[in-house]
């Protein structure tokens, strides 16, 4: 087939100098490529703070906390938990979608860095009238049909280094989905854990307030019988019923305690209401601290807690917004081009004579925006300030958070401690009093009444050894939880 000569005239005359202009434009252009700074995400060692505590009383282990650091308590309805949790959680799946969305953001970004092509093809009926003028002028009035056919090219030259920035704002925003997502999933160990531990907390309270009330029942039948007996007046029958009738005030409420937290469990674990009852009144046994904690006192909040990690990518991100606004002040330029071929009938379009082309740049200069460009420079140099200042509130909560936490297990260990002792102290005293009354020195009340301080001393330990499991929860939570193993952390974060 025969190429025309006009077409190697046309690109001798016009491609040529086209290609020196680029070669010229480029060039000057590199030089004015508005460069941002690096956002400073300063490193945040927490040594300091934790050296304030003296931890010496606390059973710790210098070792780094694990990611499945709630497999210690060696429960392994919690730990069949967790795993459910994590596959059902709603909240993680949403925040899986998050990175799918960040993900095609990215894809799209890239892509307005390559060549735009398309296809397009026509076809047109048309029929002059007899009496216009181009029928004057000779033109057939006679109908035709005009087909073109062919490709539109075009390609955004990214002199100023705007279209490179669109692409790391979108890849610092799949950054902050990733890291997001990871904490999310810390959050959702730790109140899985928690709830798990109030739940056994609940339901222990409530077979204590059960065993409390048999004790007040008898109290009460022994006191009626002294009344009977004219050991004790009325006064003394009338306190027993009043205690009675207060401990049986306590029960439904911990009742009501203890399908609450199962509900909680279920709402985090992606199941309705009363789908875990079953598997969570099987065993009822409140987990204890393990004989050794492993807990690093010595470690980078800014590399262990996911949401630093977010805030710095959001920072990152705003810096380069900035560098897109900066590149909205310098002329975008565009290569473009349309080739293809045109005719009256369709088998001229495979003739070589009905071949067109055309190409050159678009150069797109600002010139008055009415202060447009500005007000969007200002307004993303003053997100960047805002993403700076969120970046150090984050940092700083999560100082305050680690502080807090270890001053609170710190406490809650001594008082259960103290507990402890108190009720070893009590059980004592039970074991006495029963050796007394089997050889009559004591009475029943007063075994009655040792076991009831016994079992209200139960109670109160019961309690801190809740709150000392949680407390130790909440410290690992704001340590980051081994996070970094995390599932949704294996995420490639550029």
């Amino acid at each position: 087939m025969h190429i025309p000569r006009f077409t190697h005239t046309c690109i001798r005359q016009y491609i040529a100098p086209l290609a020196l202009s680029i070669v010229v434009v480029v060039s000057g252009g590199c030089a004015l490529i508005p460069q941002q700074p690096t956002p400073v995400t300063d490193q945040v060692n927490i040594v300091s703070p934790m050296a304030q505590h003296n931890t010496g009383a606390l059973p710790f282990a210098d070792q780094n906390v694990a990611e499945d650091w709630w497999t210690q308590f060696n429960d392994s309805t919690l730990n069949t938990l967790v795993l459910r949790a994590e596959r059902n959680n709603l909240d993680i799946k949403l925040a899986l979608n998050r990175i799918a969305q960040a993900k095609a953001q990215l894809g799209i970004s890239e892509a307005h860095k390559a060549p735009q092509v398309s296809a397009f093809s026509s076809v047109v009926r048309e029929d002059i009238s007899d009496n216009g003028k181009f029928a004057a002028l000779g033109a057939k009035p006679d109908g035709n049909s005009y087909w073109q056919a062919g490709f539109d090219i075009s390609w955004e030259l990214d002199l100023w280094g705007r279209l490179d920035y669109l692409t790391d704002a979108a890849k610092q925003g799949l950054n902050a989905s990733v890291f997001d997502a990871a904490a999310v999933q810390v959050l959702l160990r730790a109140n899985v854990v928690s709830h798990y531990f109030e739940l056994r907390g609940a339901q222990q309270q409530l077979a204590l307030a059960q065993r409390e009330y048999e004790l007040s029942e008898q109290a009460l039948n022994m006191a009626v019988s002294q009344y009977r007996n004219g050991v004790t007046g009325k006064a003394s029958v009338a306190q027993s019923k009043a205690k009675v009738a207060n401990v049986a005030a306590k029960i439904p409420h911990l009742q009501a305690q203890v399908d609450q937290r199962m509900n909680q469990l279920a709402w985090l674990s992606g199941e309705p209401p009363k789908a875990l009852t079953a598997m969570l009144s099987a065993h009822t046994q409140q987990p204890s601290l393990p004989t050794r904690i492993p807990l690093q006192l010595d470690g980078d909040l800014a590399q262990q807690r996911p949401d630093i990690k977010v805030a710095a990518a959001k920072l990152s991100q705003a810096v380069a917004t900035v560098g897109v606004a900066h590149a909205d002040f310098y002329p975008s330029i565009s290569l473009n081009g349309r080739t293809g071929f045109e005719a009256f009938n369709t088998d001229a379009l495979s003739n070589w004579d009905g071949a067109f082309f055309a190409v050159g740049p678009t150069v797109y200069l600002p010139i008055f925006q009415g202060g447009k460009l500005e007000r969007r420079l200002t307004l993303t140099q003053e997100k960047q300030a805002a993403a700076a200042l969120e970046y150090r509130k984050t940092v700083l909560k999560a100082w305050h958070e680690v502080d807090d936490a270890l001053s609170d297990l710190q406490a809650t260990y001594a008082e259960h401690q103290a507990l402890s002792e108190a009720y070893n102290a009590l059980a004592l005293v039970l074991r006495h009093t029963e050796t007394g009354y089997a050889q009559g020195s004591m009475s029943h009340m007063d075994v009655i009444q040792a076991n009831e301080q016994m079992t209200h001393g139960e109670q109160l330990m019961q309690q801190s050894q809740t709150k000392l499991n949680i407390a130790l929860v909440t410290l690992y939570k704001a340590l980051g939880g081994g996070w970094q193993q995390a599932d949704v952390a294996k995420e490639d974060a550029l």
